[in-house]
């Protein structure tokens, strides 16, 4: 079954902006977030002070800051913990929307898109040379237009969770 476009409900996503926004996160998080470049992203790690890993994530550098991806049922907590860390720090954190819906999907229906959207494609860090990857936070309006025309020999979409 080759979906080109895929519903992601176990995951979703924080935007952190603000001119201390790398500094704040690179302290925060296990991979060295201050040499990524702007438009990378990887996999990295929350740990408390005594090493325990709070949750595993993707992390995106933005011209404005970054985006987080995570599993949605820490949303909650790892927003309200790293709010604890911010001090005076200029950063903020913007939780997705309750009715934003993050998407996968491939080079092929990225290309698709509105550049609008397009603009807001997240690269999936797991790139092979077969197959590259996106991800997209969009609303359920968003979602359904994207859907509406699928790629030339797509598959019928999920609708999401």
């Amino acid at each position: 079954n080759n979906n080109f476009l895929v519903s992601l409900p176990d995951l979703t996503k924080i935007d952190v902006v603000g001119a201390d926004a790398t500094g704040f996160l690179h302290g925060q998080f296990c991979a060295d977030l201050s040499s990524m470049p702007g438009g990378g992203g990887g996999l990295t790690a929350w740990a408390t002070a005594k090493g325990r890993i709070i949750t595993t994530l993707f992390a995106f550098r933005k011209a404005d800051g970054w985006t987080l991806v995570l599993p949605s049922n820490l949303i909650a907590r790892v927003t309200q913990r790293l709010r604890m860390f911010v001090l005076r720090a200029h950063v903020e954190l913007h939780p997705a929307p309750a009715d934003a819906v993050l998407l996968g999907m491939d080079a092929a229906f990225a290309k698709t898109l509105k550049s609008d959207l397009q603009q807001r494609l997240l690269p999936h860090p797991a790139v092979t040379a077969q197959l590259q990857r996106f991800m997209l936070a969009a609303s359920r309006v968003e979602y359904a237009e994207a859907s509406a025309t699928p790629a030339p020999g797509a598959s019928p979409f999920s609708a999401p969770r």
